[in-house]
């Protein structure tokens, strides 16, 4: 026969009750947590003599410990989770990370650049006729891999309205190699002096797998295109924004390498993609764990 309870109690208040008085009693042992990153710190240009800082938010069993490097070399007096430089000088440009450790493990933080003066714009424009080196509209290069080779870390790389293949071969193993820490920014007119006055909607920039040119639609004749548009490798962290994604396309999806044909963010890597649109690409974003 079932046990009798008082009116005020249901049986999952109980239950619930129960749970309660074992945790306060320290019968209930529950399992640590190791540090995870909920907020990256995020790449920052400033000018000559100007503050800088980089910051991270976590959760996880206390104490956390954080310890902050500079191109990978420890920085001993950086160990808070806000790393702050009073007045930043060119030496200070670099890539920054921080690791986060308690009794559980550790967890490190995707790169994060501090570029100190002028921000690097590299300009991408299929139909330029000028230098084809990139420092501006008129002698832009003419296909984004030639300004992801060229790019540095902390760079951006505006690309204006077209079609950019990652190669003008059948090679189906080709794609557009992020490597660095880059904002990558399509929907220029080609004109534009400002980031802000790009329209990705009317300006539409494709970044297109389809390598000899013959599909026929979606999923259509896909046979010869490339395995993956783009591949975030290297130090990742970068950002893409503004494109339209189409033409990749996995011969057995699910599976390295065969797998995120629009693009594909490589183990250990960090990408922010905004702004984009996935067509005929499948299956179009995967991140490795």
């Amino acid at each position: 026969m079932p046990p009798i309870l008082p009116r005020s109690f249901s049986s999952s208040s109980l239950i619930q009750r129960l749970f309660l008085a074992l945790c306060l009693s320290g019968s209930v042992a529950l399992a640590a947590t190791a540090p995870l990153i909920t907020q990256q710190p995020t790449s920052i240009t400033v000018a000559s003599g100007q503050p800088a800082s980089f910051s991270v938010s976590v959760i996880g069993d206390a104490p956390l410990t954080y310890q902050w490097k500079k191109g990978g070399v420890d920085i001993p007096t950086a160990t808070e989770s806000t790393y702050a430089i009073a007045s930043a000088q060119a030496a200070d440009a670099a890539a920054y990370t921080v690791t986060i450790t308690n009794g559980t493990g550790n967890q490190i933080s995707a790169p994060a650049v501090l570029v100190v003066g002028t921000k690097h714009i590299l300009y991408v424009k299929a139909n330029a006729g000028g230098s084809n080196n990139g420092s501006s509209w008129a002698n832009a290069y003419t296909t984004l891999s030639s300004a992801l080779s060229a790019a540095l870390d902390g760079d951006e790389i505006w690309v204006a309205a077209g079609t950019y293949k990652p190669s003008t071969t059948s090679d189906r193993n080709a794609y557009f190699s992020v490597t660095k820490v880059l904002t990558i920014l399509g929907g220029f007119a080609g004109t534009e002096n400002n980031a802000d006055a790009r329209n990705w909607n009317t300006n539409v920039t494709i970044l297109s797998g389809d390598l000899s040119g013959n599909d026929t639609g979606p999923g259509g004749n896909q046979g010869d295109n490339s395995k993956q548009v783009m591949v975030f490798e290297g130090n990742g962290n970068a950002v893409v924004d503004g494109f339209r994604i189409t033409g990749g396309n996995c011969p057995t999806a699910g599976q390295q390498p065969d797998t995120g044909a629009g693009i594909f963010v490589g183990t250990g890597r960090i990408a922010t993609v905004r702004n984009c649109t996935f067509i005929g690409t499948m299956p179009c974003l995967m991140a490795a764990g």
